[in-house]
């Protein structure tokens, strides 16, 4: 309202047919600095038309109008003109700027993350920060500044407040949501940018929950595989194409008494054709199945391993397992030397051995088909040997027997028929268990020629007792 009267008042000698120069000069200037003033566009159109209405006003009551009269309008109606679309254009723009303005908060405010812009002048102080940010936080209202530096501790912020242009400062921080009671994790990333010509610092905040408890699971089953891993009593391995040792475990370097290590070659120069035909296998299966391989280590000793591996698709390494059965051939070449051995004391012994299943003959040697005279004793009852298969003589065999109840060895004498006549045996039984089955080893000692020793020695004792006993009554008879 004062611009209107204040530019009445400049453009009021304009009614004046004879108008001065000076005067047109003064009521366009007048209009100018009242145009600059005025900023908003309805304001400015209702001022250029009230100053054109006046002054088509004057010439038309004037009749005809002077030169500078016409000048003074074309210089009103091109400036206002001019300050029309220069105002529509920053309308325009403002307007343009506004929308753009929100595109981008809801753009800040609809991508999960928190933004903060704070700066350090004098002390920290916070520029703007979006919806997200609060709803991370769980700020109260007006204690947000107090909320978002309680995350840092003093040695923090004064890192913070040093970073370069180029810096960053990370770290994770963690929540309990007052709804659940679960707990939250954020990651806050701080980095310098410049604000309004000003070094200013703003922290980008993104829920990183669901991939810290994946990572902390992955880290756990990790952990968790890597414990299997080292504590495989086999030989786990992962080579190159070169059989270089990549990577292995405990046992691996153990089976091969520390003698080789990480970054050397598994099968070196002397054993290139071997490892050649190992790859060569693998290619073609994709993978090697119980390669045994009579090793020779760096210290000399000699090592009987078996190899189990295949080739990873990813990186082309090959990975694998081994075992190392040397002690296993040398308990089973030891026990085979003992089994032959036993086997030829078994088989060369002069007396009758049998292996019982209660009564029934399951195994037998040489001698005890020498003794009995049969072609095949398997299968048959050991005292269905006797010959005499009466009910009181089974009894007897039962009582002899019955030993074995209280005691895991017995022995008795008994008598057998065979091809040759009657045997008369000692017999040693002897409870054995083979495979979990209880089962008794019967030693049968021949004492047929022994007892006819005997009693020819008793019978020649016997006569000659008798002889010495006549003779001496006989000489008495005499006398």
């Amino acid at each position: 309202i004062h611009l209107y009267f204040w530019s009445a008042i400049n453009m009021y000698p304009l009614v004046d047919a004879d108008v001065s120069v000076k005067e047109v000069i003064v009521a366009i200037i007048s209009y100018i600095i009242s145009l600059i003033i005025i900023q908003r566009f309805v304001y400015a159109v209702i001022y250029q038309v009230l100053v054109l209405g006046f002054l088509v006003y004057i010439t038309s009551r004037n009749g005809e109008s002077s030169f500078l009269h016409a000048i003074g309008l074309t210089m009103v109606a091109l400036i206002g003109g001019a300050n029309t679309l220069m105002m529509a254009s920053r309308r325009a723009i403002i307007s343009s700027l506004e929308r753009y303005s929100s595109y981008l908060k809801n753009l800040l405010n609809s991508t999960g993350r928190g933004f903060v812009l704070f700066q350090w002048s004098d002390g920290w102080k916070i520029y703007d920060y979006n919806e997200e940010t609060n709803n991370f936080l769980r700020s109260e209202a007006g204690h947000f500044d107090v909320r978002f530096f309680e995350l840092f501790s003093e040695a923090e912020m004064e890192k913070i407040r040093r970073l370069r242009e180029a810096g960053k400062f990370e770290k994770t921080v963690s929540f309990t949501n007052d709804m659940d009671g679960s707990i939250q994790y954020v990651a806050i990333e701080v980095s310098r940018i410049q604000f309004e010509q000003t070094d200013s610092l703003l922290a980008v905040i993104t829920d990183v929950t669901e991939a810290y408890m994946r990572q902390r699971e992955l880290l756990a089953r990790e952990k968790r595989y890597r414990n299997l891993y080292d504590k495989n009593r086999a030989g786990v391995f992962t080579l190159d194409r070169n059989s270089v040792i990549l990577d292995a475990n405990t046992s691996f370097f153990s089976m091969f008494e520390n003698s080789i290590d990480r970054g050397e070659r598994l099968f070196d120069w002397e054993f290139k054709n071997e490892w050649k035909f190992i790859l060569s296998s693998i290619e073609d299966n994709h993978q090697g199945q119980n390669y045994q391989t009579t090793y020779r280590l760096k210290n000399g000793n000699m090592k009987t391993f078996v190899f189990n591996w295949y080739q990873e698709a990813s990186t082309g390494s090959i990975e694998g397992s081994v075992v190392d059965l040397t002690d296993t051939q040398r308990a089973a070449q030891a026990l085979k030397q003992s089994e032959e051995k036993y086997r030829s004391i078994y088989e060369g012994s002069s007396d009758a051995i049998v292996l019982l299943d209660k009564d029934i003959i399951v195994e037998y040697n040489r001698s005890a088909l020498q003794l009995f005279g049969i072609q095949d004793l398997k299968n048959s009852s050991l005292f269905n040997l006797s010959g005499d298969s009466s009910l009181e003589n089974s009894r007897k065999y039962d009582r002899e027997k019955e030993g074995l109840k209280s005691r895991k060895w017995i022995r008795f004498n008994w008598t057998f028929k065979s091809e040759k006549g009657e045997v008369e045996t000692e017999l040693s039984f002897q409870e054995i268990v083979i495979d979990g089955k209880l089962l008794y080893q019967c030693i049968i000692h021949d004492l047929t020629e022994q007892n006819r020793l005997v009693k020819e020695e008793i019978r020649a004792r016997l006569a000659e007792e008798t002889n010495i006993h006549l003779n001496r009554k006989y000489k008495s008879a005499e006398g």
